[in-house]
């Protein structure tokens, strides 16, 4: 049987824990933490991003206005299907004004350009939606990616799954 990790040895790898250590020869880097309203708002479908998110790239908001507005509901589903389904809402910079406000900031600070990353994971799998690169010049591409990857969704939502110390109650305040 393979050994497991237990949740203390997974938050100790944590970008977050070890990155101090190292300050001077990582990349420079900044720590913001997402609120649990944007958490559950990645969680969620089909999304849609209004048009500040996306303040000098009309291109890019065309695009993704492209792959990700489609009806929340689709037109062929039963009853009980589409009461599952929730009418798609349009992430508006208010929603979340500070984080986005400090989010832009931070691109400003360092040069223009950044590389999303939580804990432990780059949302690499989903690059090719922001033109197959991980540098970001604007919140709209930040969001696009951190919404689309599956590398984040199980940062945030199964970090812990294989934890032989979870305790499956607690599970959802890691």
């Amino acid at each position: 049987m393979e050994p497991r990790p237990k949740v203390e040895e997974i938050r100790a790898c944590r970008g977050s824990n070890w990155m101090p250590l190292f300050k001077g020869k990582t990349l420079k880097a900044r720590a913001i933490e997402l609120p649990g309203d944007l958490v559950e708002w990645l969680k969620k479908g089909n999304f849609s991003l209004a048009d500040r998110f996306f303040p000098h790239q009309e291109s890019s908001s065309s695009i993704i206005t492209e792959i990700f507005d489609e009806p929340a509901v689709p037109e062929a589903v039963s009853d009980n299907e589409s009461e599952e389904c929730e009418p798609q809402k349009t992430l508006e910079w208010a929603d979340f004004e500070e984080l986005f406000d400090r989010i832009e900031q931070t691109i400003k600070e360092l040069n223009g350009e950044v590389i999303p990353k939580l804990d432990w994971s780059s949302p690499r799998d989903a690059m090719w939606l922001v033109g197959n690169t991980l540098k970001c010049s604007c919140v709209g591409e930040i969001m696009i990616l951190l919404k689309s990857s599956d590398s984040i969704t199980h940062d945030l939502f199964h970090a812990y799954d294989n934890c032989e110390d979870l305790d499956q109650e607690n599970q959802s305040h890691q």
